[in-house]
């Protein structure tokens, strides 16, 4: 079965509304503006000295219509009329090492959705969707035309037209990725091919999988733009901006690895700091070896204690057993490499996948069953018995599961073709694999990675052997210095119960080094990248502290609303999406909502 081509994720992502009703019954970038930045203002009593950096804060910016192709792919969603209203596009000049500027400059690339009443213009909202290595241009715009959409007759709708009307929102291309200077790693060195790095804990194995994370890191590291690609120097860039702007703070947005980046500014800059919202936070008391670790937990959670009970009420729709422990078996009992592509299409980070991912488990589960009884069968063969095997009772989600299943089956038997090919990190992975290695250290001790992969391929085996495969290892860090939590900063979080990307635990160890933070935690929930979640409990005190800076209560819970609830007896079908009366088109609103949280999902912190 062929799904409708109706998003650019991968193409097994599709909308299973219908499906969802069954299974949850049975559950129970950029027009001629240009801006001349204010001069810095030395604090109080503070001896002036020359600025190296002042050229590019007063530099001049020549805002331009952003160029359409920017757009081709976000063309069902945005509207080009309507996004050209007030957004503009330019590229900034930032020194390429902020230790010496005189070194030379990168590009980064801008795009700005002006205030809508620029007399009453208040400052600027920064963006970032995460990553490392997210492209934060579109993102901005997506805010924009959602706070373009505000009901002013709601009160939540009134504080986002308040936003629509007197702030500009600031997307950015981080150095290194999208319309920005671009790293490239590239080597003829070729990687070699490795089986599933939980189920194949050998020797051989383990060689593999070290042998590829030093031809990563060498491939980068033979591009000398690596060594200026890390978050000191991207928040410094953000501090250009700033002051390219005029303003005297900086508000901001940020989620995943953006909580990083956004601590990061406001600890160098706490005095230009404004506003600031964390979605979905990092660890930001620890290393990227810390999170590395806690997200492979994490993974393995959300498929434990949340998709294995849900699958395990609804035992005739997803035909995956009659208890936890049998669901959670369904994936264990894979061959290897069938294990390893399941692992890498199996959505965790949205809980509005939960029932993509129970039959993609169904699919997968099925294909086990075909190869068991056909051993000798190749590609094709095992393609055509998907054909006329029956995957689940009900038709509705039979017809998907099969659908899942030929995708499954061409990927295992690709990954059985064991094809090597040179390592070729396009700019979003070269930036992500360089933000982590630079930023903090890593455990230098090549034996502590292996015993860890072993220790979590046998606890987390959906992922966690694969922290073996570590490029940090081999990586010579520039002199990068994580500075201290901005204490002092007031900071609103939002994260999720069981998100499985940052995991809660390390929200709430950032949380508590945050003593000015508040933090809107949603419970039975696991999706990453919250706001906007589309209730009101998390929507309004974010939108009031963006509005007015005032600060909701220490600690705030919010009911999710994706999930079924966790009586057997539910026979409510998933709530549908709540913005209701918060903006003018509801419907338009979701469509922007819905795009918002596709670039977060695209740009998951990654390791």
């Amino acid at each position: 079965m062929t799904p409708p081509d109706r998003s650019p994720r991968v193409r097994y992502r599709y909308h299973l509304s219908s499906v969802a009703v069954v299974v949850a019954a049975l559950v129970s970038a950029c027009g001629g503006e240009s801006h001349a930045p204010t001069p810095e203002k030395p604090s109080s009593g503070a001896q002036v000295k020359p600025d190296p950096l002042l050229s590019y804060k007063r530099q001049h910016v020549d805002w331009k219509a952003c160029d359409p192709t920017m757009l081709a792919e976000h063309a069902q969603a945005i509207d080009p009329a309507q996004l050209n209203a007030r957004a503009t596009c330019s590229t900034i000049r930032v020194p390429l090492d902020y230790a010496n500027p005189a070194q030379g400059d990168a590009a980064v690339a801008l795009l700005k959705f002006s205030a809508a009443e620029p007399k009453q213009r208040a400052g600027a909202f920064a963006v970032n969707p995460g990553g490392p290595g997210g492209d934060g241009l579109l993102w901005a715009a997506y805010y924009g035309l959602l706070w373009s959409e505000a009901n002013a007759q709601n009160p939540t709708g009134a504080l986002l037209k308040t936003l629509s009307d007197r702030y500009d929102i600031i997307g950015f291309s981080p150095r290194g990725v999208g319309s920005s200077s671009r790293l490239y790693c590239d080597s003829n060195e070729p990687l070699r091919p490795t089986q599933d790095t939980s189920a194949d804990r050998s020797p051989g194995n383990i060689a593999d999988m070290i042998a590829n994370a030093r031809a990563i890191a060498d491939a980068c590291q033979k591009n000398p733009f690596a060594k200026h690609i890390h978050t000191d120097a991207t928040a410094r860039d953000m501090d250009i901006i700033r002051a390219i702007l005029g303003d005297e703070k900086l508000n901001y947005i940020g989620t995943s690895y953006g909580t990083w980046l956004g601590a990061w500014y406001a600890s160098l800059f706490p005095e230009r700091t404004g506003r600031v919202l964390l979605d979905s936070s990092m660890q930001l008391t620890g290393t990227f070896d810390d999170n590395l670790l806690l997200q492979r937990m994490a993974r393995q959670r959300v498929l434990d204690d949340v998709l294995a009970p849900l699958a395990a009420r609804a035992p005739e729709a997803v035909n995956l057993g009659n208890t936890v422990d049998e669901v959670r078996q369904v994936f264990t009992s894979l061959p290897s490499e069938l294990r390893a592509v399941v692992a890498n299409r199996l959505p965790t980070s949205s809980s509005d996948d939960w029932v993509q991912a129970l039959i993609l488990l169904t699919g997968a589960n099925g294909l086990h069953r075909l190869m068991t009884d056909n051993p000798q069968a190749d590609q094709q063969a095992i393609a055509q018995k998907t054909a006329s095997f029956t995957f689940a009772a009900q038709p509705e989600i039979d017809a998907v599961a099969r659908y899942y299943a030929q995708v499954l089956n061409d990927a295992y038997f690709a990954r059985l073709a064991r094809q090597s090919k040179p390592v070729r990190l396009l700019p979003e992975r070269a930036v992500n694999r360089s933000v982590i290695c630079n930023d903090t250290p890593t455990q230098p001790n090549v034996d502590y990675w292996v015993d860890k992969g072993n220790e979590f391929a046998r606890k987390y085996p959906l992922s966690g052997g694969s922290v073996t495969e570590n490029p940090c290892l081999f990586w010579k860090r520039p002199a990068i210095l994580k500075p201290p939590l901005p204490t002092a900063t007031p900071i609103l979080m939002v994260h999720s119960e069981f998100d499985a990307a940052t995991a809660l635990e390390g929200a709430m160890d950032s949380f508590a080094a945050l003593p000015n933070a508040s933090l809107i935690l949603v419970a039975n929930e696991y999706t990453h990248g919250v706001y906007p979640y589309r209730t009101d409990c998390v929507d309004a005190p974010i939108a009031h502290y963006l509005a007015t800076g005032e600060m909701p209560a220490r600690n705030t819970q919010c009911d999710g609303k994706t999930l079924p609830a966790s009586e057997p007896a539910v026979r409510a079908a998933p709530r549908a999406k709540e913005s209701v009366g918060t903006y003018r088109d509801p419907q338009r609103a979701n469509r922007l909502i819905d795009q918002i949280h596709e670039i977060i999902q695209r740009n998951p912190i990654q390791f």
